[in-house]
């Protein structure tokens, strides 16, 4: 004989986000207490500000070590939070590490302000672990870096330790 059992949601999340616990009473009446997940403690998100008049004249903005070491790479996101220039021929950019200067790109961003990136943009699925600390690259499409505009960029990672 075959028993059929029907689960509804005991909670309106099926997971609930936080650092507490939340009591929930079930169909038989007894409550149970379940712990919520604190994400901080699994994704870290490092946001670091490049400026153009730092690297006037060049073709790369360089985040010198911004990809951690032993971490996986989630992501790089970006937002243009000042317009960039294009007297030096500026079309675009391109947002990478050395091995791939396109990974978190797949087409030209803009050089308008409030231009923003996300994991839609990225053209590479995978998830990067660097051995050592990274440059996280910025490059300059169609001429060079002016002295005009500012980009944050948001690197998304985690580090899986083994618990203590």
């Amino acid at each position: 004989m075959t028993e059929t059992a029907r689960y509804s949601l005991a909670c309106l999340e099926d997971l609930a986000l936080g650092t507490g616990t939340r009591q929930v009473r079930l169909a038989d009446a007894s409550v149970r207490t379940l712990h919520e997940i604190h994400l901080s403690t699994f994704l870290t998100v490092q946001t670091y500000t490049l400026r153009a008049t730092d690297f006037n004249g060049t073709g790369v903005m360089t985040r010198t070590g911004g990809l951690p070491a032993a971490s996986r790479v989630w992501g790089v996101t970006a937002k243009v939070t000042t317009a960039f220039g294009t007297t030096g021929g500026l079309a675009g950019l391109r947002i990478g590490d050395g091995a791939s200067p396109v990974r978190w790109t797949n087409a030209d961003m803009a050089l308008t302000l409030g231009t923003e990136t996300d994991q839609g943009d990225f053209s590479d699925a995978s998830l990067m672990i660097y051995t050592v600390a990274t440059d996280l690259l910025v490059s300059a499409i169609g001429g060079l870096f002016d002295a005009t505009g500012v980009l944050e960029v948001a690197i998304h990672s985690s580090l899986l330790r083994h618990p203590s």
